[in-house]
């Protein structure tokens, strides 16, 4: 009997493709999901980026209002207005420099006038600022001229042109806070800050020699032992029993420079009184003064007062004019808000007493730091109808008022704001600072920098309670407020 041929059995080796085969697909579908995933999340983030740009620019358009409502007012608004204000389901927060001084908010607009004009003070006003010295403050005002020739301790283009990396010294203004970098002496640390003390031990020259081994010193022969640097002087201040910063903890001496020099505080020529009038000057406008005595202080008092209010000489200031005019506290501060001693033409760089954190205040010439704690006491019981009359600074300083009024001023044209925005959910957030200008209308953005990349500035656990829902900004105020403003907030 013949044998039958079996055929092998396949269903094994179909078992085993099948097998693979599903293997593959459930790995494709993993890899796809995967990436569905990632670019899901992807998508959400670009999502809530955009809205976080979208509520900074909301927060732009909400300071540009505030301003064009208010002006320097802005200034005296509460905290309030400035924290955790919504736009839609998002929201924003404006943020003031932390000056170590609980006499200052934390929360608002920054006045460009509360801090040291680079392009316009004077070296002797310059040395004064924190961690500055007489080289690196030469160095700016040769940065800044239009000539080659150096200041004494100052660096021009041949010192420059001494480096590994040689560049010509610019000779014209600044243009940003951040060129300091380029200027011989400046670092990091001293513009922006240190989480550590920055040495004061050190110094700029010395520092400037080391990056040239092998080359003379281009700063005329100073040494690490120069005796000329201002670090003296601002340690014994910062030792002060007033400000309460001892040597071991000083706020100062890790905060940097950033925040008390500015290059935008201008004053228009055409400056007017609080209530819109151009000021009367009282060096060229004779008549005019006399009119506005007389309607301010009536006919009599104004007749008296005709004889001592003739500019001969000139009045410096116009706390010049109240000293040789004779008119007591209560006319003068009737009379300030509407007169001038300045000649019709703007003026670069005056420090708004009113609002100038005490680093800057004690840049002043002439003030100490009893007259700074004056000046500090008597400005944080001013009123909203005190806030931009200069006459209480006679009040704070009734010997030195004549002597810094040609460096001061009351009133605020440049404005900044560091904008922190946040979109709905905390899932992303857009930091930006803006300078707005108010000298004319409508008011305008002069400058805008992105400092997103500089990571969350405030309480992570903020940020927490955003993603969480914990945070509700909605309770808060609301971008839609800012037509309601009232202009009766306390400093």
């Amino acid at each position: 009997m013949t044998a039958l041929c079996k055929t092998p059995s396949r269903s094994g080796t179909v078992l085993i493709v099948t097998l693979w085969i599903v293997f593959i697909l459930a790995s494709l579908v993993t890899v796809l999901a995967r990436a569905m995933r990632v670019e899901a999340i992807a998508s959400a983030n670009e999502v809530a980026a955009i809205q976080a740009a979208a509520v900074e620019r909301g927060a732009e358009q909400y300071v540009l209002a505030l301003l064009e409502q208010q002006k320097d007012l802005a200034l005296t608004l509460s905290e309030d207005y400035f924290q955790a204000v919504s736009v839609g389901d998002g929201c924003f927060w404006i943020v003031r420099p932390d000056f170590g001084d609980p006499s200052l908010p934390l929360w608002g607009l920054v006045d460009e006038a509360s801090k040291v004009n680079l392009n316009s003070a004077p070296v002797t006003v310059l040395e004064l600022l924190p961690w500055m010295t007489e080289e690196t403050a030469a160095a700016i005002i040769d940065w800044r001229d239009t000539d080659e020739t150096i200041t004494a301790f100052g660096a021009e283009s041949e010192q420059y042109a001494a480096l590994p990396k040689p560049y010509y010294c610019k000779n014209s203004p600044l243009e940003t806070v951040e060129e300091l970098l380029l200027i011989r002496g400046f670092t990091k640390d001293i513009l922006y800050g240190s989480a550590e003390p920055i040495d004061q031990s050190s110094d700029p020259a010395a520092q400037f020699n080391a990056m040239q081994p092998g080359v003379q010193s281009p700063l005329t022969g100073i040494g690490s032992g120069s005796s000329r640097s201002s670090a003296a002087a601002r340690q014994q201040q910062n030792n002060s029993p007033i400000t309460g910063i001892t040597s071991n903890n000083d706020w100062s001496l890790t905060h940097g420079l950033y925040d008390y020099v500015t290059l935008y505080s201008s004053e228009p020529a055409s400056a007017t009184s609080s209530t819109g009038e151009a000021r009367i000057n009282v060096n060229t406008q004779q008549q005019q003064t006399a009119d506005y005595l007389s309607q301010t202080l009536g006919a009599s008092r104004a007749t008296a007062l005709r004889t001592r209010i003739r500019p001969q000489p000139q009045f410096r200031n116009i706390f010049d004019f109240y000293r040789r005019s004779g008119m007591t506290l209560e006319e003068f501060q009737k009379v300030a808000p509407g007169i001038t001693a300045a000649a019709t033409q703007a003026r670069n760089g005056l420090i708004n007493i009113a609002t100038a954190p005490r680093e800057v205040l004690l840049c002043l010439l002439g003030l100490d730091e009893n007259d700074v704690e004056a000046i500090i006491g008597r400005r944080s019981t001013l009123t909203e109808a005190d806030f931009s009359n200069p006459a209480w600074v006679v009040e704070a300083l009734p010997q030195k008022a004549v002597n810094i009024g040609d460096l001061i001023t009351t009133s605020a044209y440049q404005f900044s704001a560091d904008i922190v925005a946040v979109s709905p959910g905390g899932r992303a957030f857009k930091r930006c600072r803006i300078v707005v200008d108010t000298a004319t209308s409508p008011a305008k953005i002069v400058f805008r920098k992105d400092l997103t990349h500089q990571g969350w500035p405030l309480d992570h656990e903020l940020l927490a309670n955003l993603k969480n829902g914990s945070f509700v900004p909605s309770n808060r105020l609301s971008i839609s407020s800012v037509s309601s403003v009232s202009s009766g907030g306390t400093r």
